[in-house]
């Protein structure tokens, strides 16, 4: 998206400031906030800073998510903390982040929301926690 201006929202403060780097140094507009998606006050905090810096929010991408950290096990070996982090980041965030720039959208009148994930593992054996937030 040509002109856009960015938002990085990112659990990992050093890999916003990469990303955000990366964007700066090539021409673009960017902003690193660290940001938990999990965390309703992590969203509303992101949701601010992007405000008072951009002065709007037009677009959403919802494409946190844990997979590549998770370790391949049956069902019955998953323990219920990282069940239940998994269904928080990759089920719930989205939902809260969504939720949380709707008012700001709202104002724009015809601003555009977008969900999308970078990779998908669906029916792959022993990713059921995953799979069970992607699945449609």
């Amino acid at each position: 998206m040509a002109g856009a201006r960015v938002v990085i929202a990112e659990i990992n403060e050093e890999k916003a400031a990469a990303v955000a780097g990366e964007i700066l140094k090539n021409g673009g507009h960017a902003l690193a906030v660290t940001t938990d998606v999990a965390d309703p006050d992590s969203i509303a905090e992101m949701v601010e800073l992007a405000e008072d810096e951009y002065g709007r929010i037009d677009v959403l991408i919802n494409n946190a998510g844990i997979f590549s950290s998770l370790q391949m096990r049956p069902f019955d070996k998953i323990p219920l903390p990282e069940w239940e982090q998994v269904l928080k980041v990759n089920l719930t965030g989205p939902f809260l982040c969504a939720r949380a720039v709707l008012p700001a959208m709202r104002r724009r009148n015809g601003a555009a929301s977008s969900m999308s994930r970078r990779r998908r593992a669906l029916g792959r054996p022993n990713y059921l926690h995953y799979i069970a937030t992607n699945r449609r």
